[in-house]
This record gives C-alpha cells, structure tokens and sequence, in this order.
C-alpha cells in the first residue's frame, strides 16, 4: 500500500502540473509547483504607474498595451558614471590668441617708430631706451594670454607643467618690464621738478635701468624660491558632480598645482601693489609739468588705475571662477589685453601725433615754454609753513 500510495501522490502531482482549465480568475495551469496566471507590466511615469504589457503565463503570450508610450528603457541596476574634462573652447582660444598676436603686432610697431625716430626731439627725451622696454614688457604679456589657454589636448602633461612656469614668469616679469620702466621715468620728472638747482646733474638711463633692475630682482628671487620650494605639477581636478536622469557627470578641470602658491602669490601682489601706489603718488606730485615730451605722467597715472581696477577685477574673477574654465580665460584674457593695449597707446599715440605733427623735430621754443610752465607751476603751489627758530 505504500508503493501504491507514493504512486499515487506522484500521479498526482503530475496531473495536477498537466491540468489546465478555465476559472473565475482566468484560465489555470500550474508549472514547478505553481500557478501560470496574468503578469501585467506598468511604467512609472510622472507620478503614476502607466501599464505598459501583459504577460500570460498559463499561454506563453506577451502582449502590448500601449505601443505609444515613448522613453522606455529598462532600469539600471547601477548609476553610470562620467568623467568628462573641461577645456577652454577652441572658438574663445583663437579669438583671444588673435587679439594677442594683434597686440604683439602693434607693440611692434611702436618699436619700429621708436627706433626709427630715436633721434627725434620728442622721442630722444622721452627716454628711447625705456620705450623698449615698456615694449618688451607687453610683449610678454599678450604671450602670457597665449600660453594661459593652452591645454593637453595641444601639448602634453609634462610640456603643460613647463606652461605652468612660462605663463607665471612672463606675465610677472611683463609687468614688471613695462609699468617698472613708467615708473622710472616718472621717479625721474618727479626728481627734476621736485628739486630745481642749477647745478643739479642730470638722472641719466643708467640709473633708471637701476631701478628696473632691481624690481627686476625682486621678482626673479621669488620667482626662483617659488620653483625651488614648491614646484608646480599636473593635476586634474574633480569638480562637483552633476545627475543627470541615470547617469552622474564628474567634471574635471586641468591645473598647474602648487602646494605653496598662495604665500608666493602673496608676497608678488604686496610688491606690484606697492609699485602701483607709488607710481600713482608719483604721477599726482607731477601733474603739473608740461613737458610733453618729458613727462608722461597723466598718461602713466591713467594707466595705473587702468592697471589696478583690471588686477583687482582679474584677481576676482580668478578665485571666484576657477571651476568654470571658459568664463575665468575670457575674463582674465579680457583684462590682460585690454589693461596692455591702453598702457600702449596712452604711451605712444601721442608721440606718434606728435611724429605727425613734427617730423623733423625743430621746435625747442615749445619744450622751454613748457618747460618756465611746470616750473612756475610747482613755484607757485603754497609752501607749508617754517617753524620759527
């Protein structure tokens, strides 16, 4: 009775597994124990299950419900993630190189009128010399804007890293070259006019190009301590990331890395501020020469408050852009361009109206007239009281 009764159980089970018939429910068929029935499939959307598909399971059919439903895909089983690298648009970068290279371009021209014209009246008081080097200065800065948006899809990590001390020293240095050499002529007018004697000597070139030299020196011993300290390396930045529908976007930035580079920068923004506050000083206590030849003073001093709004908006905009790469190179281009190009031109366009004007240079009656003007001017100025001995 025992092999009829495990006979039995064993029919049964496979009677049962074979049997279908039509219920309340549907029709009823059983595999592997269980029953075959309706599986209806739905789709999340907006708020709301949307059915999508059913599934008969008891007549193996698969059946659409809606074949408009439109987006579907299945559900990941893990977000996606996407390291994509910020670069400066190619579009920005050549319009900002080519207002570079128009920029060198012109401070070009300038040198060619300036040597061709060195032994002008108005040219050779001037300083020539300086000239070159107010040209030489901003050179190097419009190539600085050249080498600022260079990346690696141009060059290579390790050529990147020496960008890295390229942009940094000829935009320092450029700087230095051109506003140092204004100041010193300035230093000059402001020493002639300050103190009148007959038998004073006169400041010759050598001097002035002392004074550059030394603020010369100061930026190269920083510059130097700076590489030997704490070198510059390639890093990539991770910015925060941004979700988008299944996938995560990890936006990443190239940078010149420097473990230090905020005490360096430091100490070179004290001394070009420094710089700039005493060539506004100086600019003020010559405002009344009138030698145009020899003073640049009014020029010079528009230059300087061109040169600190454009540093303090660039230093700005630096910091508070450094995650979105194409703003920060436009802005900070924008204000190297522009800030040199009107250093340029306030120099030198009124000694080329003056080329114009004067080609041959013969007028010494202006320069003395001018000359009796700022001295009378800065006779006249009401002198601080003596105390009495």
């Amino acid at each position: 009775m025992g092999d009829n009764a495990e006979f039995s159980h064993h029919k049964m089970i496979e009677a049962i597994d074979n049997s279908s018939f039509q219920g309340l429910t549907g029709k009823v068929k059983f595999a592997n124990n269980e029953r075959l029935g309706l599986v209806d499939i739905k789709q999340w959307s907006e708020g709301e299950y949307i059915p999508f598909a059913m599934y008969d399971g008891a007549e193996d059919e698969f059946k659409i419900i809606d074949s408009t439903t439109k987006g579907w895909s299945p559900p990941l089983d893990s977000t996606i993630t996407e390291r994509r690298r910020e670069h400066i648009s190619s579009l920005l970068f050549l319009a900002m190189s080519l207002l570079a290279l128009i920029g060198i371009f012109l401070a070009l021209i300038f040198l060619l009128i300036n040597f061709r014209y060195r032994n002008h009246r108005f040219i050779k008081m001037s300083s020539p010399n300086l000239n070159n080097i107010i040209i030489a200065g901003s050179i190097c800065t419009f190539a600085s804007v050249i080498m600022l948006g260079l990346d690696t899809r141009i060059v290579s990590p390790d050529v990147f890293v020496w960008l890295c001390y390229m942009k940094t020293w000829t935009l320092c240095i450029g700087f230095t070259l051109s506003f140092g050499a204004m100041f010193s002529k300035t230093w000059r007018v402001h020493s002639i006019f300050t103190n009148i004697r007959m038998d004073r000597k006169a400041i010759k070139d050598s001097k002035l190009f002392l004074i550059l030299g030394v603020l010369l020196f100061i930026d190269i011993c920083v510059l130097v301590t700076w590489a030997f300290l704490s070198p510059f390396s390639y890093t990539v930045t991770e910015l925060p990331h941004i979700p988008e529908d299944n996938i995560v976007i990890i936006p990443e930035v190239e940078k010149c890395h420097s473990s230090h580079s905020g005490v360096f920068q430091a100490i070179l923004y004290v001394v070009k501020g420094i710089l700039m506050i005493l060539g506004c000083f100086l600019a003020w206590e010559t405002r009344h020469v009138n030698v145009p030849a020899l003073n640049d003073s009014k020029y010079i001093g528009t230059s300087v408050y061109c040169c600190v709004v454009m540093s303090v908006l660039g230093l700005s905009t630096s910091v508070i852009l450094q995650e979105r790469v194409n703003e920060m190179f436009s802005l900070a281009s924008f204000f190297v361009i522009f800030s040199t190009t009107l250093t340029l031109c306030l120099v030198f366009v009124p000694k080329v109206i003056e080329l114009a004007r004067n080609p041959v240079g013969n007028e010494p009656r202006a320069y003395r007239r001018g000359l009796m003007k700022s001295v009378v001017a800065k006779t006249s100025q009401p002198m601080s009281p003596q105390p009495r001995s």
